[in-house]
């Protein structure tokens, strides 16, 4: 309601007399304790809030305010009802805590706003007792200062969480950008490298793999440590094996470190053998991968060992190197993000100082810990835990990936849809000696439109794409009801991401750049599931 506003005119404050009776009958026995010395009148006059003595009807009987705060602006109020002066909404406001305090004996705390005249909007904090005799005390404090703070902090607070929310966008949108080329150079450069006769240019073509490879690693950290700092990332748990997820890791760097000349010795626990435990796989493998690349970067990849044991409730990692050791005056900071010690600066090691203090925050999430054995010049090992969660069941999950060439027909019937014309080539190339016919989609709609009026044995879909995404063209075909077993082959490469396309309908997942081997064992993986 609209409240009204009155001229103004002088004013007296009320007679705090009855207000000095009602403090002291609620106090009384607080005054006797101090003798006196602290009376209510005292009290009143240091007392920054408003005081009204009410009626049970809300007639005002006495009040001590400064004039110019008193929403109604005449020269005296005592003797007028709430009802009379106060908007009608807040009037039967004030009445409803009136009845509640004199039906329960208990303080009312309640606030309200209200439009004073020649000061705009004001909020309050009213708290009222029943000071005997159906009569109320009203204590009311202008909070108006303290509110408005409060939204400021509310505004700057919203303003930080859409900044927050705007970086990652346009770091998941640079990350799905650079990964979109980097799936043809990182692509074609393999390819160049198998059919060149020459060793320069398989060498040439080797280093060119190699420097996306770099640039890539360092787009995913900085996407992750973004994340990491700016949201809550979630927990996805699934089973894991121990034993299989250190073999697969030490696979994965030997196959894309070819320039070092890495020896891995894996030092598993016959307790962990066999081992199915609950835990996030995909945290796990960045905090192994980031241990990993520390190690071969600071000791040249002659010798890593990986190993896992169990201990109690934990289970334990550890990455060890035979390389420069640490600095024990570094040791305090390595986990700091950004830091890089004067020795790696000094030998001019590549890095941005971020991949140790991503491990640490990704152990964090995971309720694990971490710590640092390393003497200078003799080596460094890395041991974190995390929490060991058993699960009864299977000890050797089946895998789908040891299915041999008789899994997959001759020849394929395969719909690519990639609006980026070099990475359609790409898959071309990669598809053409086991296809018998590939046709191609530059857009969402025409990919639809495709698959509804051809048959298929595979679709290749990517996910941004104009007119429909391939999120919605999946959606779509699982709708009609589409046999066709569909691959997303995508540059968004997080988790959450992967699981929203398999939600969607997807029967696998490849995330750009898509290497030849992972392009096999995921058609197996289909065809296994199909079958």
């Amino acid at each position: 309601m609209k409240s009204r506003i009155l001229s103004k005119s002088p004013k007296k404050p009320g007679n705090p007399e009855s207000i000095q009776a009602a403090l002291n009958n609620i106090h009384s026995s607080w005054k006797k304790q101090n003798n006196g010395i602290i009376n209510a009148e005292t009290v009143l006059n240091i007392l920054p809030d408003m005081i009204f003595v009410l009626d049970e009807k809300g007639r005002i009987l006495d009040y001590k305010a400064d004039p110019e705060d008193l929403y109604y602006q005449e020269e005296d109020i005592s003797g007028i009802r709430l009802a009379d002066i106060l908007p009608e909404t807040l009037s039967e406001q004030t009445f409803t805590h009136i009845n509640a305090c004199l039906d329960t004996q208990k303080m009312q705390i309640f606030g309200y706003s209200l439009d004073i005249p020649g000061k705009g909007i004001h909020h309050y904090e009213a708290r009222m007792v029943n000071s005997g005799r159906k009569v109320l005390l009203v204590l009311v404090r202008d909070v108006t200062e303290q509110k408005n703070m409060e939204t400021q902090l509310i505004e700057a607070r919203d303003k930080a969480e859409e900044l927050s929310r705007l970086k990652l966008a346009f770091l998941a949108n640079m990350s799905h950008e650079i990964r979109t080329p980097m799936n043809a150079i990182i692509g074609f450069s393999n390819l160049l490298a198998r059919r060149l006769k020459d060793a320069d240019a398989q060498k040439f073509a080797g280093l060119i793999r190699k420097s996306s490879n770099t640039l890539l690693h360092l787009i995913d950290d900085i996407m992750l440590y973004s994340r990491l700092q700016s949201e809550k990332i979630p927990m996805k748990n699934s089973l894991v094996r121990p034993d299989l997820l250190l073999r697969d890791v030490c696979e994965t760097f030997q196959l894309s470190e070819e320039e070092f000349d890495i020896a891995f010795e894996l030092q598993v626990s016959p307790s962990c053998e066999n081992l199915l435990f609950r835990a996030d796989e995909i945290k796990l493998r960045q905090i192994l991968n980031n241990l990993i690349s520390n190690a071969i970067k600071y000791s040249g990849g002659a010798r890593i060992l990986l190993g896992c044991k169990r201990n109690d409730s934990r289970l334990c990692f550890y990455v060890e190197d035979k390389g420069r050791g640490i600095p024990q005056n570094e040791l305090p900071f390595i986990f700091e993000r950004f830091y890089r010690g004067d020795s790696v600066r000094d030998s001019n090691i590549p890095g941005t100082g971020l991949g140790l203090s991503i491990v640490r925050e990704l152990l964090t999430l995971m309720g694990g810990n971490i710590h640092v054995e390393t003497l200078s010049g003799k080596g460094t090992r890395m041991i974190f835990d995390v929490p060991l969660e058993i699960v009864a069941g299977p000890k050797a999950p089946v895998s789908e990936s040891g299915c041999g060439s008789e899994c997959i027909s001759d020849k394929l019937r395969v719909l690519i849809a990639e609006d980026d014309r070099v990475n359609f080539i790409y898959l071309q190339e990669l598809l053409k000696d086991c296809s018998e016919r590939i046709d191609h989609a530059d857009n969402g709609k025409k990919a639809l439109e495709m698959a509804l009026q051809n048959s298929y044995d595979l679709i290749f879909m990517d996910i941004k794409m104009p007119l429909m995404n391939g999120l919605e063209v999946i959606t779509a075909i699982r709708q009609q009801q589409i046999p066709v077993p569909v691959i997303a082959q995508t540059a968004y490469a997080q988790a959450e991401e992967r699981e929203r396309i398999l939600a969607a309908g997807a029967d696998a997942y490849l995330a750009k750049p898509i290497l030849s081997e992972d392009l096999e064992q995921t058609i197996r993986k289909v065809w296994v599931k199909r079958s």
